[in-house]
């Protein structure tokens, strides 16, 4: 089975070439997602161990390239030189540490394209290490921190409320006069209809009993998911969570055919809990997700991660190793 190049090692080769062509100089120029690209690849190289002496020559110059680079060029006098500056790893240092220790509100935009490069860089270099991990879980936080401060900031305005209660009062009021008539009007017919005796009584006529509305089988699942979401945000190491991400990704996949998301859930499983009972079934399910993206890298990477996990007698092993035409 032939794979094509994924986009992001297509990236990644490009901020490589695009390194390699700043050769010597002092300022090289790069965006923020390069620099994280690069220094992902790095941190990946580093990882893994046992370079090849060219591999160990190709990190040190992406290194050397990093430690040349910024942001910003400021020679105004207050904030110092340009060598006095955060270098390109500084700056991705301190972006996945304000995301690792859950300082939001510290993130700029800067450091959220540092750190998405830095991702980018690992996958493209086939690293699934602590790091990913971390920031996978971090970025997903991050969103979430960003749509509540959204939600705080444009808050409904004070003069629509304060029309809306000139509108509703008196209609609250006419309600209730014409609530509290009716109540004095039954309560003397009912006295009349007593005082001439059960001939003359009146029978009463109540109204159809209103009943709840039932949920769609859609709700259903969505309330199933923010419940299972809420639990694991509670108890991320309870001896359940594992059980609740994997059913996460099944709801996700199997009634929303959210491959995407299921694939997202089913990742940080691997990730967060590999030593889980039934994880043989997280790599069938995965596998399913990528094969209907039609993402034939991430199949690929999947295969080859079975391998070294699984033993050489065990069907998981046996079949990655038939996907791969080995």
């Amino acid at each position: 089975m032939s794979f094509p190049k994924s986009r992001v090692a297509k990236d990644l080769d490009a901020a490589l070439a695009k390194a390699a062509d700043q050769g010597e100089s002092s300022h090289p120029e790069l965006t923020n997602e390069e620099a994280g690209l690069l220094y992902g690849f790095v941190h990946s190289k580093q990882a893994a161990g046992r370079l090849t002496p060219s591999e160990e020559s190709l990190v040190e110059r992406v290194e050397a390239v990093l430690n040349r680079w910024r942001t910003e060029l400021r020679d105004d006098g207050k904030h110092g030189s340009p060598a006095h500056q955060p270098c390109g790893q500084d700056l991705c240092r301190g972006a996945i540490s304000k995301l690792r220790m859950r300082r939001f509100g510290a993130l700029d935009s800067r450091d959220v394209e540092l750190v998405r490069g830095v991702l980018a860089g690992c996958r493209a270099c086939r690293h699934r290490g602590p790091l990913v991990s971390m920031i996978r879980t971090g970025l997903g936080d991050y969103e979430r921190f960003r749509s509540q401060e959204e939600r705080k900031k444009h808050p409904a305005d004070g003069a629509s409320f304060l029309l809306v209660g000139l509108f509703i009062v008196p209609v609250l009021a006419m309600l209730l006069s014409v609530g509290a008539y009716k109540f004095f009007i039954g309560v003397g017919e009912v006295s009349a209809s007593v005082s001439r005796g059960p001939a003359h009584a009146q029978t009463v006529v109540r109204g159809p009993r209103q009943v709840p509305r039932r949920l769609s089988p859609e709700e259903k699942f969505d309330r199933r998911i923010r419940e299972y979401e809420a639990r694991l945000a509670d108890a991320p190491e309870a001896r359940e969570a594992p059980a609740l991400r994997f059913a996460l990704g099944n709801l996700q996949a199997q009634k929303h055919k959210n491959y995407a998301e299921a694939a997202r859930q089913y990742e940080l499983l691997l990730f967060d809990y590999p030593d889980w009972p039934n994880i043989s079934q997280v790599y069938s399910q995965l596998e399913r997700c990528y094969e209907k993206m039609g993402d034939l890298s991430s199949q690929e990477l999947l295969y080859k991660e079975m391998m070294e996990r699984f033993p050489r007698d065990s069907r998981e092993y046996q079949y990655a190793r038939s996907q791969l035409g080995y």
